[in-house]
């Protein structure tokens, strides 16, 4: 009996507050489905309804369109620029007072680590589903993004410490009240930038997560069904080779209980080749759906599995065929029995 062996996409929880995913299961094994008496059958993949799951981007849905770099400086002028005073510093309307001068270095200084810690984990993450460590690109994701938010939660607190100091500062000295509102549009406004630019680093983790996994994913589908078709030929020349030994010994009573025998293992195998790769590809699609796929991505990852379980049911046909061929054709010239499958 065949036992596939693989390494499945885990469900980790990797995003943790930052998305709020909770991830869980792994696929049921070969023997599990053969222990639960399975039929050879596609299950119900086509049921699952796309109504629910949005549309993110367009193109190829293999190569997402949002980017899986940060680039901190044009990010921050993509928010509308660098932050500061007026061209003298003077506190004039629409510009910062002096007292507020270090906001542009807490914001641009942040951005950059956001940068720097996206762009490190974005390389790691690839390296590791190249390398089919999918296990631990969840998990560098989930720590990136523990990481990231940290790291933003500081640039904002830092900027409050400089915006509370400051208000005081032109409180204290009278300030006119447009000076206080610029510093006030100026602190929300840096606050933004920073909480934009943690979502932009986050959305690049997850864009190479969910790059990947989709590749991944794609990839380990068709090694399973390459590996199925591969041994229902395998155990079909096999039996063919007995079959015709047994015939060549006159033993045409063995030579019809070894093909019986066979065809029941093909079709075992096969089902649990089917129930195994439906389960795999229930896992990818809702691990893309939590990583927020769309359904241009879910749709080839659906294709791909119908596509594999369809040759997997098609190598099972042709191995019972090739058995049935090998067998002496009944009196009747009808088929042997047990030659179609269920």
């Amino acid at each position: 009996m065949m036992t596939v062996t693989l390494n499945p996409v885990r469900k980790l929880a990797l995003l943790a507050a930052a998305l709020a995913i909770a991830i869980g299961s792994t696929p049921a094994s070969a023997e599990d489905v053969l222990r639960g008496d399975k039929s050879l059958q596609a299950t119900d993949l086509h049921a699952l309804t796309f109504d629910s799951i949005p549309v993110l981007n367009d193109g190829d849905p293999l190569i997402p369109t949002e980017p899986t770099a940060f680039d901190a400086d044009l990010f921050q002028l993509a928010l509308g620029g660098p932050l500061g005073g007026g061209e003298d510093g003077d506190g004039g309307p629409g510009g910062l007072p002096p007292c507020a001068n270090g906001l542009q270095a807490i914001v641009s200084n942040t951005l950059q680590d956001l940068a720097q810690q996206a762009n490190g984990c974005v390389t790691v993450i690839q390296a590791r589903i190249a390398n089919g460590n999918t296990e631990g690109a969840f998990e560098t994701a989930g720590n990136c993004i523990g990481a990231i938010n940290a790291r933003a939660a500081i640039g904002i607190n830092n900027v409050r410490d400089l915006c509370d100091t400051c208000l005081e500062t032109l409180v204290m000295n009278d300030a006119p009240l447009p000076v206080v509102d610029a510093l006030l549009d100026g602190c929300r406004h840096a606050i933004d930038v920073i909480r934009a630019g943690r979502r932009a680093a986050v959305g690049a983790v997850t864009t190479s997560l969910r790059q990947g996994t989709a590749q991944s994913c794609i990839g380990l589908i068709r090694d399973v069904g390459r590996e199925c078709r591969m041994t229902n030929r395998m155990t079909a020349f096999a039996c063919v080779q007995q079959i015709n030994d047994l015939l060549e010994e006159g033993n045409v009573p063995g030579a019809l209980q070894t093909a019986q025998a066979c065809r029941q293992q093909i079709h075992s195998q096969s089902a649990a080749c089917v129930q195994l790769l439906n389960n795999i590809c229930r896992e990818c699609v809702d691990t893309l759906v939590e990583l927020g796929a769309d359904r241009c991505v879910i749709g080839v990852l659906i294709g791909i599995c119908d596509n594999q379980i369809g040759s997997v049911i098609n190598s099972a046909q042709e191995a019972i065929g090739a058995i049935n061929d090998a067998l002496p054709t009944p009196p009747d010239g009808g088929p042997d029995d047990g030659d179609e499958m269920p």
